[in-house]
């Protein structure tokens, strides 16, 4: 080819490349200048109907909503940005390089920014929205009217502006407010936070519930007795729809009155829940309520169980096993330690008769209410007549011993007579009765089990020998009046559930839901005195002067009073766990101070401490506690040294604490820094080194702040 041909081709190349130059951008144009997502800097989740907007000089705002995923693209070339063919994303002249991109959601703080489209138009851009939300706290959930509850405002994102709905048609624009609802109900409690971009509204469903604060309780008619024992449990809740019980022995009821046999010796706590409309539940705990012993081995019978006063019973024993110690009680205010005792009873009246001994099978107690009938003497007259006949035994050593006696009838149609030694220069005598019986009492009264005809013999002893007199006597058949009549009642108050009731030293029975009711007979002997009494309590003692006729009341009072520095459901070891709901038993202002009347929480123990239960252990803790408030629980050190208390908290609050004292000093051995855990159901294990010694100390919590609650104290001694 010619060089004329080749350079006219070559100029044809050039042209054609110069023409596609000319038609080419300078940079590939995307479909868009920015996309990405939109997402929830709280829970990391896409945010969809946001708006996001874009401006910048020399380009017209666009805008767009982020989709379901969050997604969202802005800059389109078919949506109107007015790219040409040809110009550049950035650094052009008409395009800038940095645009101003906001995003906005009701709910979220307004977003702004100004970004670098070249840094991401490629990578993306994602937009980070922060929620703005109405929230608060009260302080009190439920209580009786009038009801004062303080609210405290913990909205996020700044509010300019609060307004309250309380749910009973008040309200208020304060940020904190305290309010007083007025009247029982259930409230739901709303707040609405304002600012300056819009509003958020926080409700708490039965925030509020304002009634007669519902208590647990219940009785039994018995706590204490041998296997089988069976129980007769009594419901006293207060507006109760649901019964849980728990007997202690591995068995329930949901029976509102239930009746329970413990079958093994033991010591049972018992605890009742019960549900209550528009509240929920509470409980009550009775620790080592019901003590059930092994089934007693002894028993006791008497020669006889009525007559004519004055009667002379003869009682006998019947024991398993050896017996070191006995002690009678005859219901009259007499006692003996003798084994087989002769007791005479003076008075006429109805006799409770008591045995208790102690031997190889522990302590054990047979018991028979109104066992012995006395009734009031007829004129007596002497039954018996006989010849006395007399042998003597003659000795070379002084004057001999005459026999000699005398036998009259106890009572007309009695059964009984009366024995007068009257002999001479006797040392001792021996009478033999003739049906058995032999004593050596000089002068006595005697009760033949049954009618006829007895020989009774004495024999009259001294140094120079003996002699012997013999007196056959008569005895008829008995007719006694009718065993029981008119009745009347003792109604005992006490203020201590469980105490136990003695009158003229007779055991009665316990204290159950405040009273307990004595039944007498109107024509047996009257009591004089009644005794109540409980561990942990001074005893109590009081003069009965009243009697009940037919059908009649008498009301006896007690009011125990608790002896400072005992050991609730102790005793309390450490090492070991120590249950703040265990203070010990004392009394406002002895063994804690509390600065509301009534437990507020209304569980497990009736006084002013005020317990719920929140923690996920189910067991009880202090709470609602104030400044200023303190504790005494008495504990055994096992070892001297420096424990890790790890005490069990919770708090909504900063800066609360508790002050650890021992025994009487004046500088607290400890200091607690509670930590806020989030909300009062939350409970953390915070440990703080505690130095103690060995022995049984005093050991006390003080509250300097508010805001704590508190469920146990776990002690481990450092290695």
């Amino acid at each position: 080819m010619s060089l004329m041909k080749r350079m006219t081709w070559l100029l044809v190349v050039l042209a054609i490349v110069s023409c596609l130059l000319m038609n080419s951008p300078a940079t590939a144009v995307p479909d868009s200048y920015l996309r990405g997502y939109v997402i929830d800097s709280s829970t990391g989740q896409p945010v969809s109907g946001a708006t996001i907007s874009m401006t910048g000089s020399n380009l017209s705002p666009t805008s767009t909503i982020s989709n379901g995923d969050g997604s969202y693209s802005l800059g389109r070339r078919d949506t109107g940005l007015g790219l040409k063919s040809g110009e550049r994303i950035v650094d052009g002249n008409n395009i800038p390089r940095y645009v101003d991109l906001t995003a906005v959601k009701d709910g979220y703080l307004p977003y702004a920014s100004s970004v670098d489209l070249r840094l991401y138009q490629v990578s993306g851009y994602n937009i980070s929205l922060t929620p703005f939300t109405a929230n608060f706290y009260a302080f009190g959930h439920v209580g009786q009217a009038p009801y004062s509850v303080r609210f405290m405002d913990q909205s996020t994102g700044s509010p300019t502006a609060w307004f309250w709905d309380f749910g009973d048609g008040s309200n208020s624009t304060e940020q904190n407010p305290t309010h007083v609802f007025t009247k029982n109900g259930v409230y739901n409690v709303a707040l609405t936070a304002t600012y300056d971009w819009g509003s958020n509204t926080c409700t708490q469903y039965r925030c509020i519930i304002v009634n007669s604060v519902p208590v647990a309780a219940f009785t039994a008619n018995a706590t204490s007795g041998r296997t089988p024992f069976t129980v007769q449990f009594t419901d006293q809740s207060s507006d109760a729809n649901g019964y849980q019980w728990q007997f202690g022995d591995g068995t329930t009821s949901t029976e509102q009155n239930p009746i329970h046999t413990y079958t093994s010796p033991g010591t049972y706590t018992v605890m009742l829940t019960v549900s209550v409309p528009d509240y929920g539940s509470v409980f009550i705990q009775k620790p080592g309520y019901i003590t059930v012993t092994e089934p007693s081995s002894v028993d006791f019978a008497a020669n006889v169980t009525a007559g004519l006063s004055p009667l002379a019973v003869h009682f006998n024993e019947s024991v398993n096993g050896s017996v070191q110690y006995f002690f009678w009680q005859f219901g009259d205010g007499s006692t003996s330690s003798e084994s087989n005792p002769v007791h005479v009873y003076e008075t006429a009246g109805r006799y409770t008769v008591s045995l208790m001994t102690v031997g190889s099978n522990g302590t054990e107690v047979k018991t028979i209410e109104d066992y012995i009938n006395v009734t009031s003497p007829v004129t007596p007259t002497v039954t018996p007549t006989a010849t006395a006949t007399a042998t003597a035994t003659v000795t070379p050593t002084g004057a001999l011993p005459v026999a000699n006696f005398t036998v009259t009838s106890s009572d007309q149609d009695s059964l009984g007579i009366q024995v007068a030694d009257t002999s001479e220069n006797a040392t001792s005598v021996r009478y033999d009765l003739g049906d058995g019986t032999t004593t050596a009492y000089r002068t006595f009264r005697y009760t033949y089990w049954q009618a006829g005809t007895y020989t009774i013999d004495q024999t009259a002893t001294n140094a120079a020998g003996s002699s012997h007199k013999s007196f056959a006597v008569t005895v008829p058949a008995t007719t006694f009046p009718p065993v029981g009549g008119d009745q009347g009642w003792y109604t005992v108050h006490c203020n201590v559930d469980g105490a136990s009731v003695l009158f003229d030293q007779t055991p009665m029975g316990t204290i159950a839901g405040g009273i307990l009711k004595v039944k007498v007979y109107t024509t047996a002997t009257p009591y004089y005195t009644y005794t109540v009494s409980k561990d942990g309590y001074a005893t109590f003692q009081g003069t009965i002067t009243t009697h009940p006729g037919k059908d009649q009341n008498v009301d006896l009072t007690a009011q125990l009073i608790p002896i400072a520095g005992q050991v609730y459901n102790g005793p309390h070891t450490i090492p070991g766990t120590l249950q703040a709901e265990d203070y010990n038993i004392g009394g406002e202002g002895v063994t804690y101070h509390d600065t509301t009347v009534g437990n507020e929480g209304g569980a497990y123990r009736q006084d002013d401490v005020d317990i719920e239960v929140l923690d996920t252990d189910g067991s009880p803790n202090v709470g609602w506690i104030r400044a200023g408030e303190w504790l005494t629980y008495t504990v055994n050190v096992s070892t001297a040294g420096t424990y890790d208390a790890g005490f069990r908290v919770a708090s909504t609050h900063s800066g609360s604490s508790v002050l650890v004292y021992v025994d009487n000093g004046t500088t607290p051995v400890a200091t607690l820094n509670v930590p806020n855990t989030g909300a009062w159901p939350v409970f953390q294990t915070i440990s703080v080194p505690v130095t103690l010694p060995a022995g049984q100390h005093q050991f006390v919590l003080k509250f300097p702040t508010d805001f704590v609650n508190i469920n146990w104290i776990r002690f481990a001694l450092r290695g």
